[in-house]
């Protein structure tokens, strides 16, 4: 089975480009990418707007990826309203107290745990849910999405300014469940970067956007390129992923 990981598009309100980037232009470049590849299903990882929720551009997101015609499920980044996010893609029962987190067992893949780290943080609501769906996931696998990287990674400007503030936390969680491998797919970084730390196995996916030098202090492109993760499964284990750049 073949799943696509997109993320950190930064769309905004037609006829403005952040940066002087069409990053519009650059999210169709990489649908019309995907749509040529026969994946069953893709992710879209956060950040689908550029400064903060607004209906008009997750409608627009949302026109898009439903021309394609490959299932797909959302989450939301720090750039996101969770709730109207959820609104607008029919996702409102997964809406709790204004936080976006849900699974699904994905025909083909398996289970998916998909949680939302907006605010920078999960609740302990969500962390509760999180531990209950881990205790009874039925394989030793467990593949999770978030927008946030949960690990340090390795950015100047990322940490520790933007960094995920309940890592230590989040860690502990993981590793009480030590039979278990946590596969955890993740944007934010604007980079492409594989973190391991005991049985945690962090992808962070490149921006559709732009990406950051993350050797820089200050905000600084990293060239031009743009692009997706590509993630091969069988059942629900991860067999092998990539970087695609468009």
């Amino acid at each position: 089975m073949k799943v696509c990981f997109i993320t950190d598009l930064h769309i905004d309100i037609e006829g403005v480009m952040p940066n002087e980037i069409d990053s519009r232009a650059k999210f169709i470049n990489v649908l019309t990418h995907v749509a040529g590849k026969s994946y069953d299903l893709m992710i879209l990882g956060g950040d689908l707007c550029n400064q903060t929720g607004n209906e008009d551009i997750y409608r627009w997101i949302k026109k898009h990826l439903d021309a394609v015609g490959i299932p797909y499920a959302i989450i939301a980044g720090n750039h996101d309203t969770s709730a109207l996010m959820a609104q607008i893609f029919g996702m409102s029962l997964s809406v709790h107290d204004g936080e976006l987190y849900y699974n699904i067992q994905h025909e083909g893949i398996g289970e998916i745990i998909y949680l939302d780290t907006a605010a920078g943080w999960m609740s302990d609501d969500q962390y509760i849910w999180l531990e209950r769906k881990i205790k009874n996931h039925e394989t030793d696998d467990v593949i999770i999405c978030m927008h946030h990287p949960p690990l340090l990674a390795g950015s100047l400007l990322m940490e520790p300014r933007y960094f995920f503030q309940q890592s230590e936390r989040f860690k502990a969680l993981c590793s009480h469940f030590k039979s278990k491998r946590f596969y955890i797919f993740c944007g934010h970084y604007h980079i492409a970067r594989t973190v391991i730390s005991d049985n945690i196995i962090l992808f962070i996916t490149p921006s559709t956007f732009v990406q950051i030098d993350p050797d820089s202090e200050i905000f600084r492109k990293d060239g031009d390129r743009y692009g997706y993760r590509d993630i091969i499964m069988e059942g629900s284990k991860v067999l092998r992923t990539n970087v695609v750049y468009v």
